[in-house]
Parts: C-alpha cells; sequence; structure tokens
C-alpha cells in the first residue's frame, strides 16, 4: 500500500508519469486485503473527479469497472463478515456503482 501511496505521489507532483502507479494497481483485481484498497481507493476517486469532464472519462471508468469486477461479484451486497471486509466491501462497491458497473 505504501508503494502504491508513493507512486501516486509522485506522479501526482509529475515526476514519474500515470504509467507507474497505474501499472502497479494492476494486481488490485486480485487483492483482497482492505489496506491497499484505502489506498487506491482516495487516488482513483480523486483521479475520477478531475477526468470527469474529459474524453478520457469512459475509459478511466472501464479501468475502474475491471479492477472491481471480481471484487464486486464475490462481496456482494450483504453486510456480513468483519470490519475490514465490510469497509471493504464498501470500497469496491462504491467504486463499481461510481464507474456505472451492473
Amino acid at each position: 500500500a505504501s508503494l502504491l501511496n508513493d507512486a501516486f505521489s509522485l506522479a501526482k507532483s509529475g515526476h514519474i508519469s500515470y504509467d507507474i502507479p497505474f501499472s502497479m494497481t494492476k494486481y488490485m483485481s486480485k487483492e483482497k486485503n482492505l489496506v491497499p484498497w484505502e489506498t487506491v481507493f482516495d487516488t482513483l476517486i480523486e483521479i475520477k473527479d478531475l477526468l470527469r469532464y474529459t474524453e478520457t472519462y469512459p475509459l478511466f471508468q472501464e479501468y475502474i469497472q475491471d479492477l472491481v469486477r471480481v471484487h464486486y461479484s464475490d462481496l456482494g451486497w450483504d453486510d456480513s463478515g468483519s470490519h475490514a471486509v465490510k469497509l471493504n466491501r464498501y470500497n469496491i462497491l462504491s467504486l463499481a456503482c461510481g464507474s456505472g458497473l451492473h
């Protein structure tokens, strides 16, 4: 999670290309731990807001959908599990619904 946070911070400051942190997030479709998702959630929401009225926005929505699709199906809508699972469900469902995943 710290590496993801650092990579996105470096990209935001212009020190590296956003290609690097985005390529690092590809594994998130398999990640079940809350901590990396907390890091990525905040960053993706921020970037989504910046891209909202651009031509890139639909592609970014698809990217988010690809990241969360498996988790969206696995976690479902039932408010069960540990506190960490519930928090992660909130993050995943928020990203899924906010990106138009059905």
